[in-house]
């Protein structure tokens, strides 16, 4: 596989670093830092072996899934996002390369871990483990997809799901900010948005 089909890509319409491409770069990490432990680790991820695999990564609310309850599985997802005003005298964590940058906006949103396992001393033990990751990653974010400031990251308790007492969960959420630059120029000579201009004209 080459280096350019696992990155990931914006369009003409989204700036490139949306939430969207950060949620899937961090999968993207956590995949690939699973897959690089030693072939004896009991967690050990083996993409396209799932019977190899110790732990198995699935997409969010997926309650058709064959493996839930067969292995700990990871699910990575986007939280919320809103966009944020820039707060001029605050410099704590940020990217000092993006700060000042004109024409671009911010925009508040998080990546969220949820691991769930039917022991939950796997869950304890996984989330110690990514929890640890994202705490990693958060340093380098900033140097990619225009993330401006990765804040924070939270881990909840481990609790039985609602559905299934027999199962479970914990969730970790990484707070960040992205800063992606729009390009006004090609927006306003759209021509979808040419068809839509007023014109106003003054009478004395």
């Amino acid at each position: 596989m080459k280096q350019e089909d696992i990155l990931p890509r914006g369009s003409s319409l989204i700036p490139y670093g949306s939430p969207l491409h950060v949620t899937e770069l961090v999968l993207l990490m956590l995949k690939q830092t699973f897959a690089e432990f030693p072939e004896d680790y009991h967690y050990r991820f083996v993409p396209g072996n799932f019977e190899a695999s110790g732990i198995a990564f699935d997409v969010p609310y997926n309650k058709d899934s064959e493996i839930f309850g067969k292995k700990p599985i990871i699910v990575v997802s986007r939280g919320a996002q809103s966009t944020a005003p820039v707060a001029i005298s605050d410099r704590a964590s940020q990217d000092y390369k993006t700060r000042d940058k004109v024409g671009s906006t911010l925009i508040r949103s998080s990546v969220n871990v949820r691991i769930t396992s039917k022991a939950k001393a796997e869950v304890e033990v996984l989330s110690q483990l990514v929890f640890h990751l994202l705490m990693y990653f958060r340093v380098h974010l900033p140097r990619y997809l225009g993330v401006h400031m990765a804040s924070d990251v939270m881990l909840s308790e481990v609790r039985q799901m609602e559905d299934d007492d027999e199962v479970f969960t914990t969730e970790l959420t990484c707070s960040y900010t992205t800063q992606p630059k729009w390009d006004d120029k090609n927006l306003l000579e759209a021509p979808l948005l040419r068809t839509v201009q007023t014109h106003f004209t003054y009478r004395r």
